[in-house]
């Protein structure tokens, strides 16, 4: 064993441990961080000058909270992924604060967390909403504020007000600017996954394309604040990004293919890319390589690029378009049972932490409950995982915290490193929520003891922490049985479902439009479902035991759908369709296999299409992965390995 080999996490903890605790590595966010910075120099260099520092402590406690939803995206989504968490966050604060003292204060706080825990599944917004107005309900209630009343959630609001005023900012002079850079990065991953084509590097970088082109999508469609026309250059963005999704069908039958793609080809997409984030006309050459159906699909769909001002791209669909009625789903999301249970759970968890804040403390009871409302937090991942980080992140933090406190003074001599802290807040969050933590906990502490000496408080921190995780695992994990399980189940299914629509449109003839629309449709459903199974093996068994067997079905899947878009492209170029009966009985084999998830029973060993070897390959091979998805979900047998068809 060598030297650098002497400790390896995985030797001393067991896989899924070490996964939950892993960071992950990511680029530096400089927009946010300038932004969080700029705007905590301010409110504080305010507070100094004003000499009433303790007073935009609430400004402060906005913008740090604030600054976990402004990221890299469409103004129009900026705008409100800051605004309505913030509005969410004043009117918890003025509840807090009116139910001081009163003896009904408990009662009430419950009930309003259980209404904001149900509320969360309309929507990321409303999910960003209910959990700022749940921890700052708890600091309305608990912790000392300065000033009268009114004072705390009007600053709140200012604070987060100024930090959404440099976001948006450059909104006039340069309205298209993240969709613009989004798009530009979705056409950058397929140069990076053809730069590996041929090699055991591609299939996991056409898992980073899908990841680009839905973020591009949803920058461009996501949270729309009007129904008007689009401006010409979201229209034009909105074509090269349809034209994109030819590019990637290419790209998925080179990756079938199998074979290095020349270099000429990878510069002409490199080329494109560029020529995006430069708002100009791509440059190509009269002549590229094309001697295999892919090659021969990625020239022609180049083309289509390099003349995307044409109407005809828009006439390849809008894959990932927001659906009519979204009031009426986002209603019956918040009222399903999963929500009402959630509810329960946050409620529960939450007085829970309240009644023991109280009993273990006077004043300054925040920490506790605070913590129950960020660990227990579903979609945002494992809460089993984000207990530990949390737990760890807090020891660490705290112990950076107390080296700084005990040798800086209280009041302004804090201020330097209040601002180091908060500037860490977002290059810490792209790299996991334990790291995270170690910059938070610190960042809170520093605006704490503006308002009075933190030192002393620093054990008791540490206290609540684990106090605050321990209630989570207990009450609200290891209580509901439900909770348990991966639910890898219900994603895969309609992950299948996705995928056999996929195939019955794609080995039609003459169905780009809706090809291309499912496509899209059947890569989001995967990613979907592949990310239920990394969340999952964060989870101590059963979860992560069962999630390791869901795992090779899913690249299965994905095996499938990287064959049926292989045997598109060869029906673009002149090969013949298959036959009716044979798209059928593979169409019949998926809708059946996505049944069987969903009602528990192993799949049915309907027939296959009967594809003799050599005659038609690229059919062959989506019959042998859909056969292989088959029996990976049905399993040796099913009274011996329940795990794939019992989630």
């Amino acid at each position: 064993m060598t030297q650098a080999q002497w400790w390896r996490p995985d030797r001393y903890a067991p896989d899924w441990l070490v996964l939950s605790l892993r960071p992950v590595s990511a680029p530096i966010p400089w927009g946010p961080t300038l932004r969080l910075t700029l705007a905590v120099v301010i409110v504080l260099t305010v507070g100094l000058a004003t000499d009433h520092l303790p007073l935009v402590v609430p400004a402060a406690l906005a913008m740090l909270l604030s600054s976990a939803n402004d990221r890299s995206e469409a103004y129009r989504t900026r705008l409100l992924r800051i605004a309505v968490p913030a509005l969410a966050g004043a009117l918890g604060m003025v509840v807090g604060i009116e139910l001081r003292h009163q003896v009904y204060a408990l009662p009430v706080l419950i009930g309003l967390f259980f209404a904001s825990g149900a509320a969360a599944a309309a929507g990321p917004v409303s999910s960003l909403a209910g959990l700022q107005f749940v921890v700052t309900g708890v600091l309305g209630y608990s912790m000392p504020l300065s000033g009268p009343r009114w004072a705390p959630p009007v600053l709140y609001l200012a604070g987060a007000a100024l930090l959404l005023l440099l976001a948006v900012a450059e909104w006039p002079l340069a309205r298209q600017r993240p969709q613009r850079a989004a798009v530009a990065a979705a056409f950058d991953s397929l140069v990076n996954q053809l730069a590996v084509t041929g090699t055991p590097a591609a299939v996991p970088a056409r898992r980073f394309v899908t990841a680009a082109f839905n973020n591009a999508y949803d920058n461009l469609l996501g949270y729309r604040l009007r129904t008007g026309p689009r401006t010409e250059e979201e229209r034009q963005l909105l074509e090269l990004l349809n034209a994109g999704t030819l590019l990637g069908e290419s790209t998925s039958a080179l990756l079938w293919e199998n074979k290095p793609v020349p270099d000429a080809m990878v510069a002409a997409v490199f080329e494109v890319a560029d020529a995006i984030r430069e708002d100009r006309r791509p440059q190509l050459p009269e002549k590229l390589p094309g001697d295999t159906p892919g090659l021969r699909s990625l020239r022609v769909a180049l083309r289509a690029v390099s003349d995307s001002g044409q109407d005809h791209l828009t006439g390849h669909g809008t894959p990932g378009a927001a659906r009519p009625d979204r009031t009426r789903q986002a209603v019956a999301r918040v009222l399903s049972p999963a929500a009402l249970m959630f509810g329960t759970r946050l409620a529960l968890c939450m007085g829970l932490a309240l009644f023991a804040a109280g009993l273990l403390h006077q004043d300054r009871s925040y920490w506790l409950p605070t913590t129950v409302a960020f660990v227990l937090k579903p979609d945002f991942g494992s809460v089993f995982a984000r207990a530990a980080q949390r737990a760890a992140g807090t020891v660490l933090g705290v112990a950076i915290a107390g080296a700084v406190l005990a040798v800086v003074p209280p009041g302004w001599p804090i201020v330097p490193f209040v601002v180091i802290a908060m500037a860490l807040v977002p290059v810490s969050r792209v790299r996991g929520y334990g790291v995270m933590t170690v910059a938070t906990t610190p960042a809170f502490l520093f605006l704490i003891d503006l308002t009075s000496h933190a030192g002393p408080l620093l054990g008791l921190r540490i206290v609540d922490t684990v106090l605050g995780c321990g209630i989570v695992l207990v009450a609200g994990y290891l209580l509901w049985p439900e909770t348990w399980h991966a639910r890898i189940g219900p994603r895969f299914a309609t992950a299948v479902r996705g995928v056999a629509g996929y195939l019955d449109g794609a080995l039609r003839p003459a169905a780009t439009t809706d090809r291309v629309r499912l496509r899209r449709q059947a890569y989001r459903g995967l990613a979907d479902a592949r990310t239920a199974v990394e969340q999952a093996l964060a989870e101590p068994p059963p979860a992560s035991t069962r999630a390791a067997a869901w795992w090779p079905a899913v690249v299965a899947l994905e095996n499938v759908t990287d064959a049926v878009t292989g045997y598109a492209v060869r029906l673009d170029t002149g090969a013949p369709p298959p036959d009716a009966t044979q798209t059928a009985l593979l169409s019949a084999a998926l809708n059946d296999l996505a049944a069987s998830v969903v009602l528990h029973h192993p799949p049915a060993d309907l027939p296959l299409p009967d594809v003799a070897d050599g005659v038609d390959d690229a059919l062959a091979d989506i019959v042998d992965q859909v056969r292989t998805a088959r029996l990976l979900v049905a399993g040796p047998a099913p009274e011996e390995d329940p795990s794939l068809t019992g989630d």
